[in-house]
């Protein structure tokens, strides 16, 4: 999302929606200053910008803001004249006060990419599952539906500790592997257990639909469609964060995503063995077909020695 504004008299831009909050919180601009993105019909105050009411919609947000001159108003006519075509300019980066580095007074961060935020999900999604199950079969827990991957009670406790990753570290294991940091885009630059923990409480509900199949498709394809049309999620635009990173993920990230989800899924399969037999008959309470489907691949997957049946002891003659 393009975002333009008027600073003495001429226009400015474009950046993007955090680099605009940057800008806000710096005190160079103010709620405001009139601005202007695609959708809107003229030159309206920030605060006012469908991209930006969730973020400036209530006034004083700097504390010391800079007044606008008279002159800011837009000259000519009231809707912007853009030129056709007029390329993307890259974000300016949000300020140390927001996300913090010991390298430089500034660090240079963009959002992270669509594809990048996706992986980072499912990789947590897959160690959450390695990690739950590892738990259950080391206790020797036994076999309940609300403790298999396909019961939303099963990913409730993953939401507490996103939360705790997310409020000690900045970050969870999905999103370290592909870069990704959370950044706190008002505010101190720690983002507090119980922001983080509304922050994921959102993405399980708004994002992942519960994991159940197909409202979470459908909340997914929701969200993608949000995220490039406002340039920022529900849950983001509501605790005021935004994942960035300094640069695209490269290949390599995305490889080694790949093969983490890949060996926590299959760690995940083996800690789920002894429930299988149970897990069988439930299913073939619902669908004895579908029981037996699965009964002959599994017994495709076994070596050739364990499926021969067992010989016969002979019992002694009297």
């Amino acid at each position: 999302m393009d975002i333009y504004w008027i600073e003495q008299g001429k226009r400015k831009g474009p950046v993007t929606v955090p680099d605009i909050i940057s800008l806000v919180q710096m005190g160079e601009l103010t709620p405001e200053t009139k601005g202007w993105h695609a959708g809107c019909k003229q030159w309206m105050p920030l605060r006012e910008l469908p991209a930006l009411v969730d973020f400036l919609g209530t006034p004083n947000n700097t504390d010391k803001p800079i007044p606008q001159q008279e002159s800011d108003a837009p000259a000519g006519p009231a809707t912007p004249q853009l030129p056709a075509g007029l390329p993307p300019v890259p974000g300016q980066g949000i300020p140390t006060a927001v996300f913090p580095t010991s390298k430089a007074n500034v660090l240079e961060v963009f959002p992270a990419a669509p594809l990048a935020r996706l992986f980072a999900r499912l990789t947590d999604a897959a160690l959450y599952t390695a990690l739950a199950l590892g738990v259950c079969y080391t206790l020797g827990v036994e076999y309940n539906s609300y403790y298999t991957p396909s019961s939303p009670f099963f990913w409730l406790p993953m939401v507490v500790l996103e939360a705790l990753c997310l409020s000690r570290m900045g970050t969870t294991p999905g999103k370290m592997l592909m870069g990704i940091r959370l950044a706190s885009l008002v505010g101190t630059a720690r983002i507090s257990f119980g922001r983080a923990l509304l922050r994921s409480a959102l993405v399980f509900f708004l994002g992942m639909g519960l994991m159940m199949f197909p409202v979470g498709v459908i909340m997914m394809l929701f969200s993608y469609w949000s995220l490039r049309t406002r340039g920022i999620c529900l849950w983001d635009a509501r605790t005021t964060t935004l994942p960035v990173q300094p640069a695209k993920s490269g290949w390599g990230r995305f490889a080694a995503a790949v093969i983490t989800i890949y060996m926590a899924l299959t760690a995940a399969g083996l800690f789920m063995q002894p429930w299988l037999p149970t897990m069988l008959d439930e299913i073939e309470k619902q669908s004895p077909e579908a029981a037996r489907q699965l009964r002959g691949w599994m017994q495709m997957q076994l070596p050739a020695d364990a499926q021969k049946p067992a010989e016969t002891i002979p019992q002694p003659k009297e």
